[in-house]
C-alpha cells in the first residue's frame, strides 16, 4: 500500500501539470478538437476568384530570371562545374530566382515554380516536362544565359491557385 501512493501522487501531479499547460487540446461546441493558445486564430472569408486579376507579364519574369542568374554567377569562382558545386548553384539560383519573382508579384495567387540547368555548350539535353495545364491562366518562361564554355538555362513555371 504504501509503495502505491507515491506513485499516484506522481502521476496525479503529472496529469496537473499537462492540464495547466496552455497548448493542450480541448473539445469545441461540436466535439471536434482544436488546440487552444494564446492569440485568436484568424479566419479569412473565401473570395470565390476564379480567374486572376493580373496576369503575369513573362517579359518582366525573363528580365529578373536573367539578371539574378547573371549577379549569382559574377560572385562564383570559374570552377563552378564541378559536380558538388553545379548541384548547389542550381539550388542557389532556383531560390534566388523564385524570391525576386515572389517579390515582384507578392499579391498574387500564383505558385511559382523554378527549374535550374547548368550543362556545357557542346553537351546534348532533352529535358520533358508535364503538368496539368489551364491555358487561360497558367504561363511558362525559359532563359538561356551562356557563360564561358557552358549554358545555364532556367525555367519559371507560373500556375494560378484558384
Amino acid at each position: 500500500m504504501e509503495t502505491s501512493l507515491p506513485r499516484l501522487s506522481r502521476f496525479s501531479n503529472l496529469v496537473r501539470n499537462v492540464i495547466k499547460s496552455p497548448h493542450i487540446f480541448k473539445r469545441d461546441d461540436d466535439s471536434s478538437r482544436t488546440e487552444t493558445s494564446e492569440e485568436p486564430k484568424i479566419r479569412y472569408e473565401n473570395t470565390y476568384r476564379m480567374a486572376p486579376d493580373d496576369t503575369i507579364a513573362t517579359t518582366i519574369v525573363n528580365s529578373i530570371m536573367n539578371n539574378t542568374i547573371l549577379e549569382v554567377v559574377v560572385g562564383e569562382e570559374e570552377d563552378f562545374l564541378d559536380k558538388e558545386g553545379r548541384g548547389f548553384l542550381c539550388t542557389r539560383l532556383s531560390d534566388a530566382i523564385r524570391q525576386r519573382i515572389k517579390a515582384e508579384y507578392f499579391n498574387s495567387r500564383f505558385r511559382i515554380i523554378v527549374h535550374v540547368t547548368i550543362v556545357q555548350e557542346n553537351a546534348t539535353i532533352s529535358v520533358g516536362s508535364r503538368c496539368l495545364w489551364n491555358n487561360s491562366t497558367d504561363t511558362h518562361t525559359s532563359v538561356t544565359v551562356p557563360l564561358g564554355d557552358s549554358v545555364i538555362v532556367a525555367t519559371c513555371y507560373m500556375l494560378y491557385l484558384e
